[in-house]
């Protein structure tokens, strides 16, 4: 069974361990990289870093951060370790994100994002009934897409 588990002492090792494919690291910075950036934004109480687990042993790892005036979070990072790709864990850790921000009954929207060239991503997102919404200001590689989060 999939989980989204808080990062801590137990799993931290593991979790920066977790690699993509070495075609996808333009894709994705890495799991340390995000933790590291947690870390600087941690007194916002916005960014919220988990571990995305199978039977309870990390697999991949999903960083949020929330957008409490706009009543949207968004999906920072999200990675499947290279060996455990091509299982379904990405579909699954997009459908717990979505509980995820569904559980806390106060945001309507999840956005995340995609680099043009990552074509499994773009199916992944819009398969799950995201919308292409805008390019990136930041970065004109990289389509923003959204979900209206229904309850």
């Amino acid at each position: 069974m999939l989980t989204l588990n808080e990062i801590t002492e137990e799993n931290f090792k593991d979790v920066i361990k977790l690699e993509v494919e070495d075609s996808q690291k333009l894709f994705v910075a890495p799991n340390v990289r995000s933790l590291a950036e947690c870390y600087l934004y941690r007194n916002d109480g916005d960014v919220f870093p988990y571990a995305i687990c199978f039977d309870a042993k990390p697999v991949g790892f999903l960083l949020v951060y929330t957008e409490d005036e706009e009543k949207s979070m968004t999906i920072w990072r999200i990675m499947i370790d290279k060996n455990q790709q091509k299982k379904g864990y990405g579909k699954q850790a997009m459908m717990l994100a979505e509980d995820l921000v569904r559980s806390y009954g106060k945001y309507e929207k999840l956005y995340t994002s995609y680099c043009l060239d990552n074509i499994n991503a773009k199916r992944l997102y819009l398969n799950l009934g995201y919308i292409e919404d805008r390019i990136n200001e930041n970065c004109d590689n990289e389509m923003i897409v959204v979900k209206e989060l229904d309850d």
